[in-house]
């Protein structure tokens, strides 16, 4: 931590000298404008006005090895770098650069801008001033409220095609929180991007811990209609308690939006209740085991989400 001393100049100018390693590291001369914002807890944030360069990673592909190449793209992606070169020696294979495609569809943006028999450049190409992080965390709560209410109706239906309309659901909940993960990411790096935005760093925190919690709602629902799907329809196990997991669920993400303490409160006592009941709940096979399970994350992750509400 660097401390500086404050000068008054002329009659209502107050002047702090810059840390020279930040300033040449910013790459900050005589004339170059600096934003200033109001931070957390009265203070304040300063960062250079020049225009930033593209973000850009390199990605060394191994033959045989797509599995190693995908998981550093991924995690670029996530990272916020705008461009990623992607690059094998002597060539990429026909069979890898397949594999490479087919996973780039799950990640919203990602597209091929070059590509040369050892190399690939993709680059991310939504603008991300323009994509709230409010509004994509608001896309995931519909889309898991819709995997929810689904499940409970196919299972009070016997519908296993509206069973695997869950299923797939899941894949575009996972879309939406990848690229969320990615804009907040970036904002966190910019300051200049954050405030367009309209958020501050404990609501980009707040927003990356609930869009995770929703991720893993989301997938155990996909359990459940992937357990369901496979059994004869054991209806009583969600009908007992299925309006009351609805409830929960409305409840717990409205509170969150609306940073309502005494939603978050009787959102809490009602998970509570609920993970009682599963409890004592006798079980009779393995399977039940599992969908009880799976059942107790869903309620107990949307009462973790009303720990992100407080007073």
């Amino acid at each position: 931590m660097i401390e500086r001393t404050v000068q008054k100049v002329g009659g209502a100018s107050y002047v702090v000298t810059l840390p020279k390693e930040w300033v040449k590291k910013q790459g900050i001369s005589k004339g170059s404008k600096v934003i200033l914002a109001d931070g957390i807890g009265g203070t304040l944030i300063i960062a250079s006005a020049e225009p930033k360069e593209p973000m850009m990673a390199r990605v060394a592909h191994s033959r045989n090895d797509t599995e190693a190449t995908v998981r550093k793209i991924f995690a670029a992606y996530l990272e916020g770098y705008d461009v990623i070169e992607v690059s094998g020696e002597p060539i990429i294979r026909l069979r890898d650069r397949k594999e490479i495609k087919q996973f780039l569809s799950r990640f919203p943006g990602l597209e091929i801008i070059e590509e040369e028999s050892n190399r690939m450049v993709l680059r991310c190409v939504l603008d991300p001033s323009m994509l709230e992080p409010q509004v994509l965390f608001g896309r995931m709560e519909k889309l898991v409220s819709s995997m929810l209410e689904d499940l409970l109706r196919a299972i009070r239906e016997g519908n296993t095609e509206l069973l695997s309309l869950v299923m797939d659901r899941d894949d575009e909940v996972d879309r939406v929180y990848f690229l969320l993960v990615r804009v907040v990411r970036k904002a966190s790096q910019d300051i200049y991007l954050m405030k367009r935005l309209g958020v501050d760093p404990i609501q980009l925190i707040d927003l990356r811990v609930g869009a995770m919690l929703l991720e893993v709602v989301a997938d155990r629902l996909t359990e459940l209609s992937e357990i369901f799907s496979s059994l004869e329809f054991h209806v009583s196990m969600l009908e007992e308690m299925g309006d009351a997991l609805i409830e929960l669920y409305k409840i717990s993400l409205e509170s969150v939006i609306k940073r309502d303490v005494s939603l978050a409160v009787e959102a809490k006592k009602r998970a509570q209740d609920l993970l009682e009941r599963l409890s004592e709940r006798p079980l009779s096979s393995p399977e039940e085991s599992a969908a009880i399970f799976a059942l107790r994350e869903v309620v107990a992750r949307l009462g973790d989400l009303c720990d992100l509400v407080s007073p």
